[in-house]
């Protein structure tokens, strides 16, 4: 559903101004600012749209008025302006368009919610691993600092292969050795970019986690401070799913050499 949709759905907007329920006749009639509601607006190519205010075929695009009987009337927006007043009209106008920008943030927040779940479904197949993860390469740090060192920085310089250099002697004497070096690689890691955060696999799976949890308790009509923090906080969800799912990546590489 676009955006469109969704507003038609919200009844904020309609390009089918004809089939809304109890839409008056096609009359001109006399009414009092006070006694209509600006309910929402419409556009249309098809036809110019009866005006109950003017009495005439002239508008593609104006404004549904709701009567106190429950009653619709439409008119276009210079005749509101013309017959209400500048001021009325303005304010009325400004109405619906609040009214449609809380929609429209509530239509972001759903598209929103909707990506997510195929990070939701990976993160309940995977997020288990990385508390075990984390701690692995917390330990293999600790207790093996220059040897894990030293891996990085091989690791770094060979765009993600690990390389091993092996000497092979050929023959020499005391005094000197004769031999040559031929590298051998014994593992490709695709993802070499998770070096400088694979000690941070569960605090980029926790992040990841507590925005689904704020998506789940998602508002339906959410202020707008919740909003604008949902939508600044999506694209850092996406970005640490993306890190944690390097240091996955990187993990099964580095415990799994290939041949």
């Amino acid at each position: 559903m676009d955006l469109n949709s969704y507003l038609i759905h919200e009844k904020l907007f309609t390009d089918a101004p004809y089939d809304q329920e109890n839409l008056a006749e096609k009359k001109k009639i006399v009414i009092e600012a006070s006694e209509v509601v600006f309910d929402n607006y419409y556009r249309t190519k098809k036809e110019k749209i009866y005006c109950h205010i003017c009495g005439s075929h002239r508008h593609n695009s104006g404004y549904t008025g709701l009567l106190k009987d429950g009653v619709r009337i439409l008119f276009g927006s210079q005749c509101a302006k013309d017959y209400f007043g500048p001021e009325i009209e303005k304010r009325c106008v400004g109405e619906i368009r609040q009214r449609e920008q809380r929609a429209t943030e509530r239509y972001k927040i759903l598209c929103i919610k909707n990506s997510v779940g195929p990070v939701e479904s990976w993160l309940d197949t995977y997020g288990h691993l990385f508390p075990h993860i984390d701690n692995a390469w917390r330990s293999i740090k600790i207790k093996h600092s220059k040897s894990y060192s030293d891996i990085m920085k091989n690791l770094q310089k060979n765009g993600g292969r690990l390389v091993q250099n092996n000497y092979h002697r050929t023959g020499g004497n005391a005094v000197r050795e004769m031999g040559y070096i031929t590298p051998e690689i014994l593992t490709h890691i695709q993802n070499s970019n998770a070096i400088p955060i694979l000690g941070k696999a569960q605090q980029n799976i926790a992040y990841v986690a507590s925005y689904i949890e704020a998506i789940r308790r998602f508002d339906v009509a959410p202020d707008k401070q919740v909003f604008d923090n949902l939508a600044k906080a999506y694209q850092n969800a996406m970005d640490a799913a993306a890190n944690a799912d390097s240091i996955l990546a990187f993990t099964a590489d580095f415990f799994t050499p290939r041949n």
